[in-house]
């Protein structure tokens, strides 16, 4: 995801909530995803208009319910 805190903008990991070290401002948003790409994240779209932020694997349906429960 993007986090924006009103003045800076920041890429965050959609799966484990890891936020990529550097910040950007205003007019810097390919920058910004330039950055998190060459740093081996992967930027793709979701599928329903948005897009997905990843800076490890996706998990599994399972290892989300397991980590839901307290199991993983």
């Amino acid at each position: 995801m993007i986090q924006y805190d009103g003045r800076y903008t920041q890429v965050v990991c959609d799966e484990c909530g890891k936020e990529h070290p550097q910040v950007f401002g205003e007019g810097e948003f390919f920058d910004m995803i330039a950055a998190a790409k060459a740093s081996g994240w992967t930027v793709k779209p979701d599928g329903d208009g948005g897009w997905t932020h990843l800076c490890c694997a996706p998990k599994s349906r399972l290892e989300k319910a397991k980590a839901l429960f307290g199991k993983g």
